[in-house]
């Protein structure tokens, strides 16, 4: 049996997040690199959830490590990048 899905939206929000990088100044190569890394991710995530559906232990785990991960990325992302200084009134 043929199975297939499509994310209609999310490869909308894929491509939409690379065109926003390059607007940000990012290279548009590393902003479509930095777009496929994340699908793969996100596949990949769905994919494993799937696969532990009827565990719960075990989706529960998946989703409190997901969480962490994204956590830990969120809060990496709160430290300045040289867009923030490039940006900022005294050039800095």
């Amino acid at each position: 049996m043929w199975k297939c899905s499509e994310r209609e939206t999310f490869l909308s929000a894929i491509n939409l997040g690379a065109k926003v990088l390059v607007q940000l100044g990012v290279a548009p190569i590393d902003a479509h690199h930095m777009a496929q890394a994340f699908e793969r991710h996100d596949n990949q995530l769905l994919t494993d959830s799937f696969a532990v559906r009827e565990d719960e232990d075990a989706y529960v785990g998946m989703v409190r490590q997901s969480m962490s991960l994204l956590n830990e990325t969120m809060q990496g992302d709160e430290q300045p990048s040289p867009l923030d200084k490039k940006d900022s009134p005294r050039g800095e």
